[in-house]
């Protein structure tokens, strides 16, 4: 992971509170969104949210604006291989929003089947 992306989890990390996030979780994201460390940024945040399953991130949040920048540029195969790895609320409900934006609909059902069995 690259060091200035640890800081910003690091600062994240700091950002929650009783499994919800503070007003400055919103400026972490946007310290992220300046350092434009492209893709590799997703993999690292949707690590974060598997470290914290439960934690309310937004409907859908700022992190999960941040990481829909990169649809269609390997957005949809690092949260796939996040949710085979350890589905979270927040995760699930970001593929909702990839089978409502019309993509792969099939694809994502087989996946969320296989998940909850």
């Amino acid at each position: 992971m690259h060091v200035e992306m640890e800081n910003v989890i690091k600062k994240l990390e700091q950002y929650i509170k009783d499994d919800e996030v503070t007003y400055e979780f919103d400026d972490a994201i946007e310290e992220l969104k300046q350092l434009d460390l492209g893709l590799s940024s997703v993999e690292s945040l949707l690590g974060f949210m598997e470290k914290h399953p439960f934690t309310d991130f937004g409907m859908p949040g700022e992190i999960v604006h941040y990481m829909e920048r990169f649809y269609r540029h390997g957005y949809e195969e690092l949260l796939m291989k996040s949710i085979e790895r350890r589905p979270t609320i927040h995760t699930l409900f970001m593929m909702n929003r990839l089978i409502n934006g019309g993509g792969d609909r099939e694809f994502y059902m087989a996946l969320l089947k296989k998940v909850t069995e």
